[in-house]
């Protein structure tokens, strides 16, 4: 196994509300045990000042691969991290997730992918005069998609996206369907 060590300082601009600054430290772990399985994991903790106070909590990056044939990827992804939310202001949100998929290569040019996951974000006031629980959204989404590599490096994806919020805070709750075109470049 690889490992390491890292270690992130920076301030986040907010806008109609205090900036925020964040110090993030974790071990980082690179492991391939078999030669069709692999591991990769970021863990530490994160101390983020703001108006109201500070706070420090735990980081964590994960995912496992395991390519079972020259052909098919299976791959399990799991996360938690702290992030200033866009809207309402002064909120900040604890993102914990994991989400699931499988990659197949149909031919040189042809792959078909299906991705499906679940959030969840814990809102809280950081900053301003507002409740200290501000909330919780739990979403899914299941994504399928196929893609076409033109080359090595560019590439064209069609999908198709289904997702769902249930949330406890009134106006935040909402059943998407999204389909799309990514045009995309590998350096």
């Amino acid at each position: 196994p690889r490992v390491g060590r890292a270690y992130r300082a920076g301030r986040y601009e907010v806008d109609d509300a205090a900036d925020q600054t964040y110090h993030r430290a974790t071990a980082n772990m690179e492991w391939q045990p078999r030669e069709k399985l692999r591991v990769e994991v970021a863990a530490g903790g994160e101390k983020r000042k703001y108006s109201a106070g500070s706070s420090v909590t735990p980081v964590l990056e994960g995912r496992v691969d395991w390519t079972p044939s020259e052909k098919t990827n299976f791959y399990l992804n799991a996360y938690r991290r702290e992030l200033a939310s866009a809207f309402p202001v002064g909120q900040n949100y604890r993102l914990t997730g994991v989400s699931a998929g499988v990659s197949h290569k149909l031919n040189d040019k042809w792959s078909a992918h299906l991705e499906a996951g679940f959030e969840r974000a814990a809102y809280r006031q950081v900053d301003g005069t507002e409740a200290a629980d501000a909330g919780t959204d739990r979403l899914w989404f299941v994504r399928p998609s196929i893609e076409y590599r033109f080359t090595e490096q560019p590439g064209l994806e069609i999908f198709y996206r289904v997702a769902s919020n249930d949330s406890n805070r009134a106006g935040f709750g909402y059943d998407q369907q999204t389909a799309g075109v990514l045009l995309d470049y590998k350096f």
